[in-house]
């Protein structure tokens, strides 16, 4: 921003957007939300929720800047899997942020998920965890 009322001008546009968040989905639910930026061992991250969020598929994406003008979609690089995905005990993790572990030493991910299959991809109680 140029000042409290503005939005520069070169930024990533909204095609650019979806170019480069490119989709975690085997349902192919065209969805990609939360962005949470991490700055971490001098490296710099997005992290996001892909995929309908009523549904077990709904995971953590992750890109990685790897130098370059910041809003271009050339200078990121996404995972080639899922940041967090889901497991026999968790379904459907997003909505992340991170904060250091007390002592400094680790990097901490809370984030909500559903504790059982969703089958019928209703919602469901999504609980808050931490890893």
């Amino acid at each position: 921003m140029t000042d409290k009322k503005s939005i520069r001008k070169s930024r990533a546009g909204r095609e650019n957007g979806r170019q480069l968040l490119l989709l975690d989905s085997q349902k192919n639910e065209k969805i990609n939300e939360g962005p949470f930026f991490v700055h971490n061992q001098n490296k710099l991250f997005i992290v996001y929720s892909a995929n309908g969020c009523s549904n077990e598929d709904y995971c953590l994406g992750m890109l990685e800047y790897i130098g370059g003008e910041i809003c271009n979609n050339t200078s990121w690089k996404k995972l080639d899997q899922p940041l967090l995905y889901k497991s026999d005990k968790l379904f459907g993790p997003g909505h992340a942020s991170f904060f250091y572990s007390p002592d400094k030493t680790e990097l901490w991910c809370a984030f909500h998920a559903i504790l059982d299959l969703n089958d019928n991809q209703t919602f469901k109680t999504r609980f808050a965890c931490i890893n």
